[in-house]
């Protein structure tokens, strides 16, 4: 079975990391580790921390953060189905960018989605233009509703993607 990248992408505030935390247990904002399933043994690697919000650890350069992070989803374990990560669409010079987490994943071989957080708290809404733009093609992309509870939004990730067990 392919490893999965789901990826919940929005604003400062908007919600990323309580879906993360409603869809995997996890134990909160800032949350970086493996989430198992003792019953099956399988495990999920989650960053609840989007690395722009929080640099991808003391990697002093861009170039840098990227190599730890390709370095850390070739180290997963064989019994992990994949990563949950937290994004913030921004286009950083200094930090990893979304399209740096995505390219990493795909050549990888991962099966990824994108769950944009749309409206924003600010009110504005993720057009279609967007994420075609900011995504990669072999990327499965969807909207998912900021204002509605985590939980609803963590059962929609999990329909679409069978992440969880």
């Amino acid at each position: 079975m392919k490893k999965k990248l789901v990826a919940v992408v929005g604003y400062g505030n908007a919600g990323k990391s309580t879906i993360i935390q409603s869809l995997t247990g996890c134990s909160g904002r800032g949350y970086e580790g493996y989430v198992e399933d003792h019953c099956s043994n399988e495990s999920v690697y989650v960053f609840a921390s989007s690395p722009q919000e929080n640099p991808y650890g003391k990697a002093p350069t861009r170039e840098d953060q990227k190599a730890r992070f390709q370095q850390d989803l070739e180290k997963l374990t064989a019994n992990c189905r994949g990563v949950v990560i937290a994004i913030q669409p921004t286009n950083p010079r200094v930090k990893v960018a979304m399209e740096d987490i995505f390219e990493i994943a795909l050549a990888l071989g991962f099966e990824c989605w994108s769950f944009w957080l749309s409206p924003y708290y600010d009110g504005r809404t993720v057009n279609e233009i967007d994420l075609a733009s900011r995504t990669p093609s072999k990327v499965k992309t969807s909207t998912l509703d900021a204002r509605r509870f985590a939980l609803k939004n963590a059962n929609a990730i999990q329909t679409q993607t069978r992440i969880m067990w």
